[in-house]
């Protein structure tokens, strides 16, 4: 059902009934320690989803040093995300604050509702549609170099590219020295944080502390790029239409009190994590999904066929690639790039009849919910077609949820999906792609559902059609 996790279970699932309390929902037994913590760090995913099976729909759990009420109905979702917002806070903001700072997804409150109006102008459909062709001729770019039979690491290769473009559209930088300097610092900061979450056993729950000098490195180079393109933007504004020229008040929608540089530098590295993470995710899954599953492979390259000929894609088709879109959306249900939400209840409420103290972390699993039989036919199987056959209108809001929802739904939602669309037709176009090896992918136990020796894959080139045969006979031969 899931790929293997970084440590892979040794099989000794806690045996026995659960645990009820009439203070909360029922608890799995413990198996080895006083908690559930090894079991869960062991596979995440696997775990959560064999409490949902043997449990119901909440399953209380003792992680590390707290209980956490784990929310698999999308009846429960819906109140946590909507009618009842107000009773939570985020919860993972203790692991990055310290690195991102106050920026719009650390941050809540009055504090929060004004960064995402000074957010919102960026991420409207007129700018949306505007990065379309930054997002079609980036990949080009990156795809140029590719050459038939050759393995390459697509998880790798994703994030290279929407570092790029997230780069381009956030900040308006297109200096592939500069962003990749970004890229290192921030990968480096995940493993410091990551790696030291994964040897306590629970998902997120510790951050190294001051001392790591590590971090503090990956940190300060972080911190040295990001300044140099804020002071780089007061000297050349641009053309207005990124964020970072509308945060400081020089692009279209000027703010009535611009942000000041920790403020800005702060906003940047929030848009460019999430920016760059889950949207290379989502593409990293599309391509292994489709590699492993010719039919659909085919499919797509019908519709791309039919829909755009022999030229790339543009925003304006996104209407006619529905098959495309599908194939995405099917790719973030079954390997949604956060595959965990987590809250913290700042005051008492009640969640499907159980009470939930003030201080209680609570879990939204969407890797789990959006595998769920009640909902999906075959749900372990890729099948994009059931898209394309009125499902989205048919299920319970929040049975599928990749981006959130509520009031602090995902504010790139429309932009990830028209570069994830983009990207996938721009790539399947010319090339396909097969499983280069016989080992199984290992995930990493995160936030996000992350390779952990990433997917490789070998390419093979599709024969160019004659008028893209014509196009490139006419440049110039490389020396």
């Amino acid at each position: 059902m899931w790929p293997r996790t970084k440590r892979a279970s040794t099989g000794r699932e806690a045996k026995g009934v659960p645990k009820v309390c009439a203070n909360h929902p029922p608890e799995p037994p413990v198996g080895c320690g006083r908690n559930h913590s090894a079991e869960f760090a062991r596979n995440p995913a696997g775990y959560l989803t064999h409490c949902a099976r043997s449990y119901g729909d909440l399953v209380s759990l003792r992680l590390g040093t707290e209980r956490v009420v784990v929310v698999y109905h999308p009846r429960d979702v819906e109140y946590v995300m909507v009618q009842g917002n107000r009773n939570f806070t985020k919860a993972f903001k203790l692991e990055y604050q310290p690195i991102l700072g106050k920026g719009l997804f650390m941050s809540d409150g009055n504090v929060w509702l004004r960064q995402r109006r000074l957010l919102q102008p960026a991420f409207q459909r007129l700018h949306v549609e505007r990065y379309g062709p930054t997002v079609v001729s980036f990949t080009e770019r990156k795809i140029d170099c590719w050459r038939d039979g050759e393995t390459r690491d697509l998880h790798q290769e994703m994030m290279e590219l929407l570092l790029e473009i997230s780069a381009k559209t956030i900040c308006g930088v297109d200096d592939r020295e500069k962003v990749h300097e970004i890229g290192n610092a921030l990968a480096d900061v995940n493993r410091c944080i990551e790696g030291g979450c994964a040897r306590q056993g629970y998902l997120l729950s510790w951050l190294p502390g001051a001392g790591n000098p590590r971090l503090r490195q990956a940190v300060k180079r972080l911190d040295e790029s990001i300044y140099a393109l804020i002071e780089r933007r007061r000297h050349c504004p641009g053309d207005g239409l990124d964020a970072l020229s509308m945060l400081m008040g020089k692009g279209q929608g000027e703010v009535d009190c611009p942000m000041n540089d920790r403020q800005l530098r702060d906003e940047l590295l929030n848009l460019l994590q999430a920016g760059r993470e889950t949207t290379a995710l989502a593409l990293t899954w599309t391509w292994f999904l489709l590699a492993n599953d010719p039919s659909a492979a085919t499919a797509l390259a019908s519709e791309l066929d039919a829909a755009l000929g022999d030229r790339p894609p543009a925003a304006a088709d996104l209407p006619r690639l529905r098959f495309t879109q599908a194939v995405v959306m099917e790719s973030m249900r079954l390997f949604p790039p956060a595959s965990i939400l987590k809250r913290k209840a700042i005051q008492k409420c009640e969640i499907g009849g159980y009470g939930v103290p003030r201080g209680t972390s609570v879990m939204l699993p969407i890797c789990v919910v959006q595998r769920d039989p009640r909902f999906f036919d075959a749900p372990d199987c890729f099948r994009p077609a059931r898209w394309t056959e009125g499902l989205q209108e048919r299920l319970p809001r929040f049975a599928y949820f990749p981006f959130g929802g509520g009031p602090r739904q995902c504010i790139g939602k429309a932009m990830a999906m028209m570069m994830a669309v983009l990207v996938v037709a721009t790539i399947a176009r010319r090339f396909q792609f097969h499983p280069g090896s016989p080992e199984p992918v290992e995930l990493w136990p995160a936030v996000t559902l992350r390779p952990q020796h990433g997917v490789k894959l070998v390419i093979t080139c599709k024969p160019p059609g004659r008028q893209e045969r014509d196009h490139r006979s006419e440049r110039p031969e490389e020396t």
